[in-house]
């Protein structure tokens, strides 16, 4: 396994379009706007999911209004997959997932020139993030040092800017812990890359909390903490009654070395429809 730092090569300005937990299949996931299965049923979408699907447009069509070269990074949980046993799923036909996932991803493959596919979280889409490579293959996604399409983490620099990007990451259900466990990552990352003799990166993506986060400038490397683009499930209702779900992404800017990131929150676009 190599360690080293991919060092892209692109014209600048260089856009990275990141998102994550898109959770495709979940009936409270991102779902494409008319899609048959297998056997020609037609599915359409819930009323949150309309909501969900007008923001994740809109932000596909900010990316594409920025001019210079566009990379897509997908961090991790693409589908929802079938997992605790679960009803709250559109399809078990694991061909009809992948279809739903790259009509999903059709508004980001009209303005993205190179796809990063991070894997996920395995109960979701299966041992090795099988789905997940599936799924980057046909994306013909950037490939990692030992030929996969998939990649469980990215240690890349984009136009000068170093980046340490991967799905998972520590996560508090109380809101005055959040920060804290963002925090002790950045520590975590900063040390073990001096550790290793190589120079941290400037930024840190993470997933998987379904939250936002920033530590901003109180460490030196910035760890951003991506939200998602699906619903509370049976199991967060069983939690918190009611929680608001937060969705978005962001797109980060480079250009002469430097990074501008541009925080899309739809939080409050798809509050939850009762």
């Amino acid at each position: 396994m190599n360690f080293d730092i991919l060092n892209y090569e692109a014209c600048e300005p260089i856009n990275l379009a990141i998102v994550g937990d898109l959770h495709v299949n979940s009936t409270v996931g991102l779902a494409p706007e008319n899609f048959r299965l297998d056997d020609g049923i037609p599915v359409g979408q819930s009323n949150f999911q309309k909501k969900l699907w007008e923001a994740w447009t809109d932000y596909w069509a900010c990316v594409g209004s920025l001019d210079g070269q566009t990379v897509g990074i997908l961090n991790g949980d693409l589908m929802e997959g079938e997992h605790h046993g679960t009803t709250q799923v559109i399809t078990g036909n694991i061909a009809d997932q992948h279809r739903m996932v790259l009509e999903v991803l059709k508004p980001g493959r009209n303005v993205v020139s190179a796809w990063f596919v991070m894997r996920g979280t395995e109960v979701h889409t299966n041992k090795s993030s099988r789905d997940e490579e599936m799924i980057a293959i046909a994306l013909d996604a950037v490939q990692d040092y030992e030929g996969s399409r998939s990649r469980w983490f990215l240690r890349a620099d984009f136009g000068g800017v170093r980046f340490d990007i991967g799905h998972h990451v520590p996560f508090s259900r109380l809101a005055w812990t959040r920060s804290n466990l963002l925090m002790r990552t950045a520590i975590e990352i900063e040390l073990d890359y001096y550790r290793a003799g190589i120079q941290p990166p400037q930024f840190a993506i993470r997933s998987h909390r379904h939250q936002w986060g920033d530590t901003g400038i109180s460490a030196p490397v910035r760890v951003i903490s991506l939200p998602c683009w699906q619903g509370p499930t049976s199991y967060v209702h069983s939690l918190r009654p009611g929680m608001m779900p937060e969705i978005g992404g962001i797109i980060v800017r480079i250009e002469n070395g430097q990074a501008n990131v541009i925080f899309k929150n739809y939080s409050a676009r798809t509050s939850w429809i009762t």
